[in-house]
């Protein structure tokens, strides 16, 4: 049989890659030794493959859902709207430990959280589920940050590009994305 790894991300980012080492060796460790393919269901940070993996595909163990650490907030933001109902989930475990970081571009007017609380800055996002958009909205409660946000980003490379562009002048995610994927980019953090 083969099992298919629904990973929430475009291909490329740092959970893409995750998904794609663990389908190379976790068939190894399960009995029949079954294929393990790595399917793309980008957007809403990762909503979208936990819905397909829940909602769609049938429970019979062929389909895991590869998402974001942030997902079960939607659970507790959305209540009972929540498109995904994460108590019929179950985890498996988790490959990483990831620390949520907020970044700026270099050419940013605002460079740090306390300029954040006096100017508006523009951060884009997957959709309101991800982290990329659930940081900064808990920012701006907890802490009066002035982060506006632009949904429908498909991933954070695009994200990413549509910092490096100017489009936008910040985003919110792992700060091991920054590392791995953006040492070349100029890029002011808080985390």
């Amino acid at each position: 049989k083969t099992i298919n790894l629904v990973t929430g991300f475009t291909a490329g980012g740092n959970y893409d890659l995750y998904a794609r080492l663990l389908a190379e060796f976790i068939g190894k460790h399960i009995p029949g030794n079954p294929t393990v393919v790595v399917q793309n269901r980008p957007g809403a940070g990762s909503l979208n493959a936990a819905a397909y993996v829940v909602v769609v595909q049938p429970n019979d163990g062929l389909n895991i859902g590869f998402t974001a650490n942030a997902l079960p907030l939607d659970q507790l933001l959305e209540g009972k709207d929540a498109k995904v109902d994460m108590k019929k989930v179950r985890w498996l475990g988790n490959l990483v430990e990831l620390t949520s970081a907020v970044t700026v571009w270099h050419t940013s007017p605002v460079k740090t959280l306390d300029a954040m609380k006096k100017q508006e800055v523009v951060f884009g996002s997957t959709g309101p589920s991800g982290e990329t958009y659930v940081v900064p909205i808990v920012l701006n409660d907890l802490i009066g940050t002035k982060i506006k946000m632009v949904t429908g980003y498909p991933g954070i490379n695009e994200v990413m590009l549509g910092v490096e562009r100017e489009e936008i002048q910040g985003r919110a995610g792992s700060w091991a994305n920054v590392q791995q994927d953006r040492k070349s980019t100029r890029l002011n953090s808080s985390h």
